[in-house]
C-alpha cells in the first residue's frame, strides 16, 4: 500500500510541475506580447507575470475560454496560433493526463 501511495504522489507532483512550467512559459510569452494591448481589459489581464499566469491557468481549465480568447484575438489577431497551440497542449493534453494518475 505504501508503494502505491508513494508512486501516486510522485506522479501527481510530476504532473503539477509540468503544468506549472507550461503555465509559467505561456505566462512569460503572453506578458511580453499582450501587456500593451489596446483593449484595457486584455492589458490588465497580462500586465505582469502573476496575472498572466493566472489568466493562462484559467484558460487551461477551459472555463469561459472562448470569450477570453476572442477578446484577446480581437485586440491582437496574431495570437490566434499561440492560443490554439496552448489549448491543445495545455488544456487537452495535460488535463487528459490527470485521470491517468
Amino acid at each position: 500500500m505504501d508503494t502505491v501511495l508513494k508512486m501516486a504522489a510522485e506522479a501527481t507532483l510530476q504532473l503539477g510541475v509540468v503544468v506549472l512550467v507550461v503555465v509559467f512559459i505561456s505566462g512569460v510569452i503572453t506578458t511580453h506580447m499582450l501587456w500593451d494591448s489596446t483593449d484595457p481589459e486584455v492589458s490588465q489581464k497580462f500586465s505582469h507575470l502573476g496575472w498572466s499566469m493566472w489568466t493562462m491557468y484559467t484558460l487551461m481549465t477551459m472555463d469561459n475560454w472562448t470569450e477570453q480568447v476572442a477578446q484577446i484575438i480581437a485586440s491582437k489577431p496574431f495570437m490566434c496560433a499561440f492560443f490554439i497551440l496552448y489549448i491543445f497542449v495545455g488544456a487537452i493534453t495535460l488535463m487528459a493526463l490527470t485521470p491517468a494518475i
